[in-house]
């Protein structure tokens, strides 16, 4: 992937949200820090190079040191039903996971993930992409991004669509 290429593309849609009305919940995107060797698969490692999370109403990638914090974590007594993967984020009820062995990121319903821990059942989530960098790229800043929100149940009500702020700049920047 090149990144400079991803770089420009984040730096357009830092600059299409100040194209948002002021009033509007505006998306944000944090600074890129460096990751590596601060405990985080290479490939998030890459993610947060690029960006050190983002939030919107409808999607939230966590801040480096959120992810960390949860990857140094103490294993729990509950059941794991997707072991070796993290959650990095949220796309409206359903998690955005990363960093399995493979590096693949994967999404996956915050009920049925519940219910697993619950019953003490295995999960098999939704593979998204190769990668994290791949995820923001094609997923969250470029046109696979109404596919997204097809996979996580569609918008919930017209509210939701009409106030999408994340799709609006994507429209308005040119990358959706």
């Amino acid at each position: 992937m090149n990144m400079d290429h991803l770089s420009r593309k984040t730096e357009l849609f830092r600059s299409g949200i100040e194209t948002l009305d002021p009033d509007s919940w505006r998306p944000e995107l944090g600074a890129p820090v460096a990751a590596a060797g601060r405990g985080v698969p290479a490939g998030l490692a890459e993610l947060y190079g690029i960006v050190n999370g983002l939030s919107a109403r409808l999607h939230v990638i966590d801040a480096l040191e959120v992810v960390t914090a949860r990857i140094e974590a103490e294993p729990s007594d509950l059941h794991d039903p997707l072991p070796g993967v993290v959650q990095v984020g949220n796309t409206y009820y359903s998690f955005v996971l990363g960093c399995s062995a493979d590096g693949t990121v994967s999404l996956v319903d915050a009920d049925e993930y519940i219910e697993a821990v619950v019953h003490q059942k295995a999960l098999v989530p939704t593979v998204l992409a190769a990668s994290p960098v791949e995820f923001l790229d094609s997923y969250l800043l470029g046109s696979r991004y109404l596919e997204l929100i097809e996979l996580v149940g569609g918008y919930q009500d017209p509210e939701d669509e009409d106030g999408d702020e994340w799709r609006l700049v994507l429209e308005r920047v040119g990358l959706s």
